[in-house]
């Protein structure tokens, strides 16, 4: 069964992020807009889960850049 988020994603615009991973990296493009920002609410609003998913995703990303920068690792 879709959620609501799925079901107007799909009317509205196909290409909208469906995933935590996606929404991350969709948050973070320089072509991000309010239209973007009221479709990730939605995404947020449609999933109890969605909104930890995303928070896990974002430190998961966070590390890695602090690791790209390491000397050690880089």
């Amino acid at each position: 069964m879709k959620s609501q988020y799925n079901k107007m994603m799909e009317l509205d615009d196909p290409a909208m992020p469906a995933t935590a991973e996606a929404w991350v990296a969709r948050l973070a493009s320089p072509d991000f807009s309010d239209d973007d920002r009221a479709a990730f609410d939605a995404w947020c609003a449609a999933d109890p889960g969605n909104p930890a998913d995303y928070a896990r995703v974002e430190r998961l990303h966070a590390r890695v850049r602090e690791l790209s920068r390491d000397a050690l690792v880089g």
